[in-house]
């Protein structure tokens, strides 16, 4: 079953799919991304990140390659040159 996503090529905008998430939500920083190969059950590989909350907790997100491959596309036709 493919992974549902949503995206926001602004976030700062009411409707964006991370304003009902983010309010509450415990803020961390992403400190660590690999490729998990073969991670699902087809055989696909995956990429996990590993965020540190502001509480010293850790949490490990993941999403199939493809579905991270997509969305950075996404944004990058949105945001072609992202350097200050």
């Amino acid at each position: 079953m493919m992974q549902k996503l949503s995206i926001s090529l602004d976030a700062t905008n009411e409707e964006s799919p991370l304003d009902h998430y983010t309010e509450d939500a415990p803020k961390g920083t992403i400190v660590s991304a690999g490729v998990i190969p073969e991670a699902t059950d087809g055989g696909l590989p995956a990429v996990a990140m590993v965020i540190v909350l502001e509480d010293g907790s850790t949490v490990v997100g993941s999403t199939t390659l493809a579905l991270f491959v997509n969305t950075a596309r996404a944004m990058a036709a949105r945001y072609p040159d992202p350097r200050p």
